[in-house]
């Protein structure tokens, strides 16, 4: 009788052990990098306000593709004091319009690699190829000059 109890405890455990070893971690589902995309539009900054917005509106969201980092080029001349990230699944991405919508980014939806007072280099570390992003990020116009740090990244 003990022998029949310790087969049934034994094949479970071993299946799962089994799994365990060549389970879902070795499957990876999430596209490769793509090369660093530049985001350069003059017209997005606007100087008299010290504000540089990546797209107009909320209807004009950037593609943002998994694991690929953009680079927006900000013109600024000073390095934004705050940075602000909207993720939306459509490139419309306003209060339903076209289906869309939009919410701020968090964690590793934007990770942001490198900010200076030339651009912004945001990364999508997630496996979602669907994304769209917009940002906005204003300076004081006494902020810090930080020239090219982002270029040697």
């Amino acid at each position: 009788m003990t022998n029949f109890c310790l087969r049934l405890l034994t094949a479970p455990v071993a299946l799962a052990a089994a799994s365990a070893l060549s389970g879902c971690s070795a499957l990876d589902n999430c596209p490769d990098a793509l090369d660093d995309i530049t985001i350069d539009r003059p017209e997005a900054t606007h100087l008299d306000e010290l504000v540089y917005e990546s797209s107009a509106g909320w209807e004009n969201f950037d593609a943002y593709p998994a694991k690929t980092q953009l680079r927006f080029k900000h013109g600024l001349g000073v390095t934004p004091y705050t940075v602000q990230t909207f993720l939306s699944f459509s490139k419309k991405g306003t209060n339903g319009k076209d289906g869309g919508s939009f919410t701020e980014g968090a964690g590793n939806e934007a990770a942001f690699e490198c900010i200076d007072s030339h651009e912004i280099v945001l990364k999508n570390d997630t496996c979602e190829r669907s994304f769209f992003v917009k940002i906005i990020a204003p300076a004081f116009p006494d902020g810090p000059v930080d020239d090219d740090s982002c270029a040697e990244k």
